[in-house]
């Protein structure tokens, strides 16, 4: 199964990172460069998303009349509810697929970050070990590698390759493969390594990555619920009467700080891919429901 996403999904993404890193020459500008052909490829799903949540606020005052007429009986409201969504022909779970299909993206693209030779400099698996194994016999090179999980030798490695005896050594190991590309990669983007991973007990500017995923994080959530036409919804209530907190509410307080908490988990890279995400959400949110208002004008 592993080989399967890596040669459908994982080998053509970091064909297209490769290629624009190729073209602008510039690790951080690779990245948001790559996060907009991302939302462009998924429009198609976003623009599905946003009409159907608008289709579903249309249809909410009759919602709530369900939910009134057979107030108590879950059955019977969910059963009128599909009913209402088929007949107005609105599909309930289409906001959730764009959701479903971003978490793999962002673990394929984790997989191009930490593994820049094979996936920017095309080097194979075994390539890679051979070009290690090669480093460890230098003495003087040895400290390049020793001690660090593969992830961080492929890194350390494809930040070195600027180096003319390290170039020759990692030439040498890996002469017999096909196709290699032998360039260093330069992962400061506006001062910060991009290749580094934010740490909670050590302060520096990387800090400055998830603090500003967690804030677009929010506000790409605020400017969704003040974009969306009001509707009147019942309150929930628990079993003893008292009121229930509002789902949605909640999430727009919890995804920031879970968005920050990753962020500190993961290679700065992946930071800078969710905060071009999030403003290119915001954007795209507010377009469409411009679009979608307007339509709505022309159509009354």
């Amino acid at each position: 199964m592993g080989n399967f996403f890596n040669t459908i999904i994982t080998q053509p993404l970091a064909y297209v990172f490769r290629f624009i890193f190729d073209f602008c020459d510039n690790y951080g500008l690779t990245i948001i460069l790559f996060t907009v052909f991302i939302k462009l490829v998924l429009f198609p799903l976003t623009y599905k998303q946003q009409k159907s949540m608008t289709a579903i606020q249309a249809l909410q005052p009759k919602i709530n009349e369900i939910n009134r007429k057979y107030n108590g009986n879950k059955e019977k409201i969910s059963e009128e509810t599909m009913k209402l969504y088929q007949k107005y022909n609105v599909n309930p779970m289409a906001g959730c697929l764009p959701l479903l299909i971003q978490l793999p993206v962002i673990f394929l693209f984790y997989q191009i970050i930490r593994c820049p030779l094979q996936y920017i400099l095309k080097f194979p698996k075994e390539a890679v070990s051979a070009a290690v194994e090669a480093i460890k016999a230098v003495p003087d090179l040895a400290g390049i590698v020793s001690g660090t999980n593969a992830a961080a030798e492929e890194i350390a490695i494809a930040s070195h390759l600027a180096d003319a005896s390290l170039m020759d050594v990692v030439k040498t190991a890996t002469e017999g493969f096909e196709g290699l590309i032998y360039r260093a990669v330069d992962f400061q983007f506006l001062g910060l390594d991009l290749s580094l991973t934010p740490t909670w007990t050590q302060l520096s500017w990387l800090w400055v990555i998830p603090i500003l995923a967690a804030a677009t994080q929010y506000l790409s959530t605020w400017i969704m619920k003040k974009t969306q036409p009001k509707a009147e919804t019942p309150k929930k209530k628990g079993p003893n009467g008292e009121q229930m907190p509002d789902m949605a509410s909640s999430m727009n307080k919890t995804m920031p700080i879970m968005t920050a908490v990753f962020c500190f988990m993961l290679p700065a890279g992946i930071g800078v891919y969710w905060i071009v995400s999030n403003i290119m959400q915001m954007i795209t949110q507010v377009c469409l429901n411009l679009w979608f208002a307007k339509r709505k004008e022309q159509e009354a």
